[in-house]
């Protein structure tokens, strides 16, 4: 072996460190790439499932909502109508006003779930729970006008409530489509 060192002459040596070099320099490198494709899939990895909680988050929301404001829409323009038809066409009908009840409960139940999935530190889901609340209250007047006699009802009390059942509703999906697009904005960007 130290014939060998002997026997090399600068040119050689250097050529040799050289290549010692580029391999090492070749190593770091193919270390580096590695260490930077594990750290982006896992990267990329956290962010397909942030996206997806969140989206399943928005659809769960969004159905909620929906459920709302329809149950709202119902018992605001249809539910007395229907079952007074019901009633006329058949006295004995077992059918009461207590359909109020139960469609009410629903929209408590829906109103509940969203309450849970909003954050109650920002605005918007504040701003958005305070509509669903302000509908669930004009609904509760409304069906309390509506469980009177027709001679007892209040209609100025009626019409100034559906109007502002209209009006209720009109902010929830207002104020929800404002979170939803944030919301959205927020899967595309990966947060």
């Amino acid at each position: 072996m130290e014939t060998l060192i002997n026997s090399l002459d600068t040119t050689n040596i250097a050529a040799i460190i050289g290549a010692i070099g580029a391999v090492g320099a070749g190593l770091i490198t193919l270390i580096g790439v590695l260490a930077t494709i594990f750290s982006t899939r896992k990267h990329r990895l956290g962010i397909e499932v942030k996206s997806k909680h969140r989206q399943e988050w928005i659809n769960s929301l969004r159905a909620d909502i929906a459920l709302i404001c329809s149950k709202a829409n119902f018992i605001t323009y249809d539910m007395r109508a229907v079952l007074e038809i019901e009633y006329k066409q058949n006295p004995e009908n077992k059918r009461t006003f207590s359909e109020y009840i139960t469609v009410n409960s629903e929209i408590e139940s829906a109103s509940l779930r969203v309450d849970l999935f909003l954050n109650p530190k920002e605005k918007k889901h504040q701003e958005l729970n305070t509509y669903i609340n302000s509908l669930k209250a004009c609904l509760k007047t409304l069906i309390n006008e509506h469980l009177k006699p027709n001679t007892s009802m209040n209609h100025n009390t009626l019409k100034a409530t559906t109007i502002q059942i209209d009006e209720s509703i009109k902010s929830i999906v207002s104020k929800s489509q404002e979170i939803f697009k944030e919301e959205w904005g927020r899967i595309k960007k990966g947060e």
